[in-house]
């Protein structure tokens, strides 16, 4: 709408009407603000939308495309609501064989195997080894399980008491040192970096300017702190591949693809590329999870079946043996 020379006030008037109810009423609170000369990144706190998306309206806002912005905001949105929607369409099937075959576990070990064990014990019949390690699991069982709520809620406790309260660099660096995490961790940190640093470049900001613009945001606080240190750094003289090259926390690509941008003139076209690959590579990599996940889960089940079925009718066939 914006494109088609709609005026900012105009375009969220005419969608709030063709809102749903619950929006129309944060819309119509965006609206108040935009009337009273809010900036736009601030009337949009009523919509409360995800820090990453927030911070490429403040990014396109602030290089004056709000148009580019928005459609950049929202492919970013969509991809992020589309990767959430496989995830849960993928999970919810296995989620209920995981749920019916743990509740299955249960009748069997509490149950089922305590009648069968006092009858074989009353027959002399010696039970088979696969059915023992069931009822030894079995007694152990309340235990492990105690003990895996015990560790969840440390872990609940441990972030809302320490890791919630970090400075935004303390918590990249303890991310860093946790395997799995530490990966993820950097392609969030570089694709928003280039989505950031690039749309300001591209509205022709120098990169003191964009380090500056930043420094002031409050979405991601964490590049609050890397604009500051990145300019003064580049105040003394340095490059900002040099920068960039020095820092853990961003993908080793990153300083390359810098270096390139400052070399040829293109870096904004470079960064926001470069962005856009990592998405793409991303979304590639959930999908290649997705189509793992489920056989694995599904053979892990089966496991669990094939042994219960096998704790039950050994010693039902090593009874009718020995007959």
């Amino acid at each position: 709408m914006l494109e088609q020379g709609y005026h900012l006030y105009e375009a969220v008037q005419f969608l709030a009407i063709h809102a749903p109810s619950s929006a129309q009423k944060k819309m119509n609170a965006m609206l108040m603000d935009l009337r009273s000369g809010y900036p736009l990144h601030k009337a949009l706190d009523h919509l409360q939308l995800p820090q990453d998306v927030q911070l490429l309206l403040y990014v396109s806002e602030r290089n004056g495309d709000l148009a580019q912005g928005f459609r950049k905001s929202g492919e970013l949105f969509k991809k992020r609501e589309e990767m959430k929607r496989k995830w849960e369409g993928a999970m919810r099937y296995p989620l209920l064989l995981i749920i019916v075959t743990l509740l299955l576990m249960f009748i069997l070990m509490y149950f089922v195997l305590p009648h069968h064990q006092t009858l074989y014990r009353s027959l002399q019949i010696e039970l088979p080894v696969i059915t023992k390690l069931v009822i030894a699991c079995s007694e152990k069982l309340p235990w492990l399980f105690t003990a895996f709520f015990v560790v969840a809620i440390l872990l609940v406790l441990t972030y809302f008491v320490t890791f919630h309260r970090f400075p935004p660099t303390k918590k990249v660096t303890v991310l860093l040192r946790i395997p799995g995490l530490s990966q993820w961790t950097k392609e969030v940190i570089t694709c928003l970096f280039c989505l950031t640093l690039g749309g300001l470049l591209k509205g022709g900001l120098s990169i003191m300017e964009a380090l500056s613009i930043c420094k002031e945001q409050d979405f991601f606080l964490f590049f609050r702190s890397e604009g500051e240190e990145m300019m003064l750094e580049l105040e003394n003289g340095e490059r900002l591949y040099e920068c960039l090259r020095r820092r853990p926390h961003y993908l080793k690509e990153l300083p390359f693809v810098v270096e390139n941008g400052e070399k040829t003139g293109n870096l904004a076209k470079d960064l926001l590329y470069f962005s856009d690959y990592q998405l793409e590579e991303f979304e590639r990599r959930v999908k290649k999870w997705l189509v793992a996940i489920q056989p694995i889960v599904f053979s892990m089940i089966g496991a669990v079946i094939l042994v219960l079925f096998l704790a039950m009718m050994l010693p039902v066939f090593q009874m009718i043996g020995a007959i």
